[in-house]
């Protein structure tokens, strides 16, 4: 073969080698696990889940399964939010691998996927275990980002411990390492025209009492109003009883964790027209009386009933929102169960709401004073 063949073979060889190298570029090699679930069996076995704990190097918390219910074990087994414990086991299960990361332990801090034992370590570690305590799932989480495929969506960085293969994943995973954000907020829901009084007593004979004539009644009135007193706001009023009514949760404790003050800072009293009566009282801390909790109490008493008209001009309200007298113990006793042994930290909007005295709601014009008629001259 002479060398001039030879050259062209060659030449044939690197322009099939280039073409190779070109398509190869186009049509990259699948990645190994990508665009499967970061945990495969998970979400055939979620129904199993009896544990859920969320830790980082400085905070941890523990949701557990217990008597049929999902509780936050540091807040003494109060009740957990069960839409979150439904996320983030959701969201776990619906994790999928998009492409593999850095194995390299000295970058992992890079995307914040290192051990949550090293120092400065900024990853969320989540894991899901079993009733008999088996891990389900174990997933330390890093850094998020916008999903570059689906808006509704997000990306994660993530490492399960001990291998040293980082993913970046997708999915939806809200994973809160704070007791706050897992205690189950809904305290109190009470219709607003079930209320027919609510008493706030500052416990120093300033005493304010808000009363509606009936359900349909659009506003309070204050009942006690002094002579030439004017309402500076309905708003105000209204607001008292609307935030006694729907009570929320911002921490929980139990009388043993807080030292509180004896005599309480005041007392607000809500009465239903059917019957159902809620006391709040509200303490201040030994320590620092700019911190005030409350206690509540639930109860059922059939000297509150008021006979109800349906508004005729308003076919709507035909029915009005009042309960069977069965109804309303059985509302009571589940209340009383649900508010003992707890004592509250309420949002400070809902306190501050609440806690209202007569000068705050009314402005009393003082008469004009008669002139005296001016003596005869001599």
């Amino acid at each position: 073969m002479s060398g001039k063949t030879l050259g062209i073979l060659g030449l044939l060889t690197l322009i099939l080698v280039g073409l190779a190298a070109a398509l190869s570029s186009r049509h990259p090699p699948a990645i190994q696990g990508a665009n499967q679930p970061l945990f495969p069996d998970f979400e055939k076995n979620i129904n199993r889940a009896a544990g859920i704990s969320i830790s980082t190097s400085a905070t941890a918390v523990h949701v557990i399964r217990k008597d049929n219910q999902w509780q936050v074990r540091e807040k003494h087994g109060y009740p957990a939010a069960t839409s979150q414990v439904r996320q983030i086991l959701f969201g776990i299960g619906e994790l999928t691998r998009l492409e593999p990361k850095t194995k390299n332990p000295s970058l992992y801090s890079e995307i914040n996927v290192e051990d949550i034992t090293n120092k400065g370590s900024k990853a969320k570690l989540i894991e899901v275990t079993d009733d008999q305590g088996k891990t389900m799932a174990k997933v330390l989480v890093g850094k998020e980002q916008p999903d570059k495929a689906d808006p509704s969506a997000k990306e994660y960085f993530v490492r399960i411990p001990g291998a040293a293969q980082s993913w970046l994943v997708s999915g939806n995973l809200i994973a809160d390492a704070t007791t706050k954000g897992w205690l189950d907020s809904q305290l109190l829901d009470i219709e607003k025209n079930r209320i027919e009084k609510v008493i706030v007593n500052q416990g120093s004979g300033d005493i304010v009492t808000l009363r509606k004539a009936s359900p349909d009644a659009t506003d309070f009135q204050i009942a006690n109003m002094p002579k030439h007193a004017t309402v500076k706001s309905a708003f105000t009023v209204n607001d008292i009883a609307n935030s006694l009514s729907r009570l929320t949760v911002d921490d929980v404790f139990q009388p043993q964790d807080l030292k509180l003050s004896e005599k309480p800072a005041f007392t607000a009293t809500l009465e239903t027209f059917d019957g159902l009566r809620i006391t709040l009282t509200a303490l201040t801390d030994k320590a620092d009386a700019k911190k005030r909790y409350v206690t509540l109490g639930a109860a059922y008493d059939a000297s509150l009933i008021k006979p109800v008209k349906p508004d005729s001009k308003d076919k709507s309200k035909n029915k009005p929102a009042v309960k069977t007298p069965e109804q309303v113990k059985q509302e009571a006793q589940g209340l009383e169960k649900k508010f003992k042994p707890w004592v509250y930290a309420l949002p400070a909007f809902q306190i501050n709401n609440i806690d209202k005295k007569m000068s705050d709601l009314i402005s009393v014009e003082k008469p004009a004073a008669h002139k005296k008629a001016a003596a005869p001259k001599k």
